[in-house]
């Protein structure tokens, strides 16, 4: 359960620890990254130009966030929920546009 880990900023090796709660087990991570909100990120995204890019970045109350980890089905969990928002109907799935639908299609 991901809920029984925390993170720990490390500035000693300018990298993360990450600590479990219950049994305190210790794992360091000593890559280089760059703390935002206190979520390590890699060096090459940097506070200034995350913060910009949030700022300018709207959510509608119909958007659908899908997230995986790596290499476990993203792209098939985004094509079912495609359909499933699409009544099941592949051919107005866009095959050009990688798993999107029409704009037409969802608009009422």
């Amino acid at each position: 359960n991901l809920s029984n880990w925390v993170l720990e900023p490390n500035p000693t090796t300018n990298g993360t620890t990450v600590v479990h709660i219950e049994s305190g087990a210790r794992h360091e991570y000593f890559h280089a990254n760059t703390l935002i909100h206190n979520v390590p990120h890699p060096p090459f995204i940097q506070p200034h130009i995350w913060e910009a890019q949030r700022s300018q970045l709207t959510f509608r109350p119909d958007d659908v966030f899908i997230e995986t980890f790596a290499k476990c089905g993203t792209t098939l969990t985004e094509q079912i929920v495609l359909l499933l928002l699409n009544g099941g109907k592949d051919e107005e799935l866009n095959p050009l546009h990688k798993n999107t639908i029409e704009c037409a299609s969802v608009i009422d």
